[in-house]
């Protein structure tokens, strides 16, 4: 999806693919995060328990029984690619700073969809990336993170289908940008907006 006016960064989503999605699923995230590299293997208690959010960050939350997390990273492909194989656990190498040229990725991680009277999911998202200075700098809406598609097991992770591409461009202003995102389950019709965010270097003369 472009960001709508000219010289503005490229804002894509990002269509996964189809059996790297739906076959991977993850159980909960134990919250380690050694040199910025974040571990997501099977201790499911260490997020949810009853339901409620042990994790107390802005870029976690949960809603009766619904859980998402949003991370930053430019190494999306390499954490796409290792969330599909069979290992006891994956690292995501989070970044809060933006090379200016280099593109990163959104992550949007979630537990405890709701099912639908068709036994599917309706999972959405909104993700708003704001300049330092609070104005919009790119957006996507109601995007793809579960829809019509079956429930992960009780108790585990899975990965979006969607992700939100962003490359800092010579001309975008230097400071600190952050990232919202609203997950919505509309089966259970509650949803948490996470927040996240990232650091863009004054350009060097």
């Amino acid at each position: 999806m472009s960001a709508g006016a000219a010289n503005r960064p490229s804002f894509q989503t990002l269509e996964q693919r189809e059996n790297m999605m739906r076959s991977k699923i993850r159980t909960v995230l134990t919250g380690a995060v050694i040199a910025h590299c974040l571990a997501f293997h099977s201790n499911a208690q260490t997020w949810l328990q009853n339901g409620t959010n042990l994790v107390v960050a802005a870029n976690i939350k949960s809603s009766h029984g619904f859980g998402a997390q949003l991370w930053l990273t430019d190494k999306a492909e390499e954490f796409f690619k290792n969330w599909n194989k069979e290992t006891a656990g994956v690292n995501l190498k989070q970044t809060r700073e933006a090379i200016r040229g280099i593109p990163f990725s959104t992550i949007i991680i979630f537990t405890g969809p709701g099912i639908g009277s068709n036994d599917l999911c309706d999972v959405t998202g909104d993700i708003v990336v704001k300049k330092p200075d609070g104005t919009i700098y790119g957006e996507t809406r109601d995007a793809n993170v579960w829809r019509n598609l079956p429930p992960p097991a009780p108790g585990q992770l899975q990965l979006a289908v969607d992700s939100l591409g962003i490359v800092i461009e010579d001309n975008d202003p230097s400071g600190r940008y952050t990232v919202e995102a609203t997950v919505r389950d509309r089966v259970k019709k509650t949803q948490v907006t996470l927040s996240e965010h990232f650091d863009v270097a004054e350009q060097k003369k």
